[in-house]
């Protein structure tokens, strides 16, 4: 009986460490999905809605400000890979230690 008890304790202990590894793992990912969308709002979808109330108050959308709406695009999705890219070093240190 008592190998019972010992098997299952050791079982057990095993099943809490696996899931806390695991769970570490959907943290990071989660983190990274917040992280990825805070700046898909914070410097794409903002940004095109200040944008886009500029621009149809002429009522009509010209190629300046089509030009200004690419740059908006390209500006913010670079941002959005660097905060990605410091978000994977930031990862990465956190792991080493």
């Amino acid at each position: 009986m008592k190998e019972k008890n010992l098997f299952a304790v050791i079982g057990t202990s095993l099943g809490v460490i696996g899931t806390s590894m695991q769970t570490e793992d959907v943290l990071r990912i989660i983190s990274l999905i917040i992280t990825i969308v805070g700046g898909l709002i914070t410097w794409i979808v903002i940004p095109i809605i200040n944008w886009y109330n500029k621009a149809k108050e002429d009522g009509k959308i010209n190629k300046e400000e089509v030009k200004e709406l690419t740059d908006i695009l390209d500006e913010g999705s670079k941002k959005i890979e660097e905060q990605v890219q410091s978000k994977g070093k930031e990862e990465e240190n956190e792991s080493k230690d």
